[in-house]
């Protein structure tokens, strides 16, 4: 049976299976040709589920991966050559706060993804948006990618049900010139 979409999430991890499948269709369209794999087990540390990639391809992420004791909401792996990107992505039912991206910092501190968000029906909360947005701190979303060479930013957004995807309208930060990877949307305040 489907989910009706019109209704809200009764609880987060109805979201999941949901935001996941996004996620393999962001990264088929940023990875061309990549091997994908993309889970929603929020119960799984990450470095357990490297596990369940082939070992040639595990023997392409920093030797620490063993290390990466973090519970992610959903992750994906876009593989191509000797390349590995990866996606991490926390959903919350309620406003993002704070204490969301506080959480995802420390995740993306550890693993340095590609890609990073920060997920929630009701978007972020006015608290946050204050501190990203008017006292001008987007530079809490930073951080650098796995080679250390590129500077990389946590998305917060809202999602959208009804539409399987991100609200680019309400994106923090905004524009394709900050993240590259991601398309452009106008700031709507």
């Amino acid at each position: 049976m489907k989910p009706d979409l019109s209704a809200t999430y009764l609880r987060e991890e109805e979201m999941y299976p949901e935001v996941a499948q996004w996620l393999r269709s962001f990264l088929s369209q940023r990875a061309h040709g990549a091997q994908l794999y993309v889970w929603d087990t929020p119960r799984k540390k990450l470095n357990q589920l490297i596990h369940r990639l082939p070992k040639s391809y595990r023997t392409l992420l920093p030797n620490h991966w063993v290390s990466w004791e973090v519970q992610v909401d959903v992750v994906g792996f876009a593989i191509s050559g000797k390349q590995v990107k990866i996606a991490l992505v926390e959903c919350k039912l309620k406003s993002l706060t704070l204490t969301h991206l506080s959480q995802l910092i420390g995740y993306v501190s550890v693993v340095k993804p590609e890609w990073a968000f920060l997920l929630s029906p009701e978007g972020a909360h006015s608290g946050l948006r204050h501190l990203l947005i008017d006292y001008k701190r987007e530079d809490v979303l930073a951080y650098t990618d796995l080679a250390g060479k590129r500077t990389r930013r946590i998305l917060v957004a809202k999602w959208m049900r009804q539409s399987q995807g991100i609200d680019w309208h309400t994106a923090i930060p905004q524009g394709v010139d900050t993240l590259r990877h991601l398309p452009p949307a106008k700031r709507e305040r």
